[in-house]
């Protein structure tokens, strides 16, 4: 697959990370060189993803009951691998 936007070194945050698409999405990426967060609503299903793919890796998985935690917890696990999202 040819691109012209370079996704290496980029951060992205993927939602529905767990399974189907989102998983798919956070897969090709991660093996095009991205930074990538896995969030959803399964967090066992997160963890094996990113146990399964390695390094450059975050599983976010705040209370999505709450929004301020979300948001929180969407930052504080993006600082873990980036400085900034790209995508």
């Amino acid at each position: 697959m040819s691109s012209s936007w370079q996704i290496a070194g980029r951060t992205a945050f993927v939602t529905g990370a767990a399974r189907g698409i989102g998983k798919g999405i956070a897969e090709r990426l991660h093996a095009r060189g991205a930074n990538v967060a896995l969030v959803g609503l399964e967090p066992e299903l997160l963890g094996e993803n990113a146990e399964r793919l390695g390094a450059k890796v975050v599983v976010v998985h705040p209370p999505f009951r709450w929004q301020r935690d979300y948001v929180r917890g969407f930052v504080e696990g993006m600082a873990k691998i980036s400085e900034e999202t790209d995508v």
